[in-house]
């Protein structure tokens, strides 16, 4: 999907109470518009992609000393996505981690295109969706 920079986001979808963000429900004003670095989808700023639920918005440590995330497979780029056992990856080394679940190994670069894929998609159930886009 191509839009406009600047120009929309996905959020959950439904009537969200007043005094809410329009885009994903929480209390409070709407939230600032943020682009996850590892999958590039646009969505509301919180502490962690809501699409591929490990990719990060900025490459700054908020939680300690104000410094760059950098990847921890020594490489010198800037982080893009939280794993395991290293601490954080960048955009080339991201096809590297992987997880055991049922007895297959699932590559995290892998994981994150099938959620991007599955964005706007509905279930068997009526009436449930993940995440919508909103225009605005």
């Amino acid at each position: 999907m191509t839009t406009p920079a600047n120009v929309g986001r996905w959020g959950k979808p439904g009537p969200h109470r007043p005094n809410c963000c329009r885009y994903c429900g929480r209390f409070g004003r709407d939230c600032q518009r943020a682009v996850c670095l590892a999958c590039d989808t646009p969505q509301c700023w919180d502490s962690a992609c809501a699409v591929c639920l490990v990719g990060l918005f900025t490459t700054r440590n908020f939680l300690g000393p104000a410094e760059d995330l950098v990847c921890g497979y020594r490489c010198t780029n800037l982080a893009v996505a939280r794993v395991p056992r290293v601490g954080y990856a960048c955009r080339t080394c991201l096809p590297r981690p992987a997880r055991r679940w049922n007895g297959e190994s699932l590559r995290l670069a892998d994981e994150i295109a099938q959620r991007v894929a599955e964005l706007g998609q509905t279930r068997d159930i009526p009436g449930w969706r993940r995440f919508q886009w909103y225009d605005t």
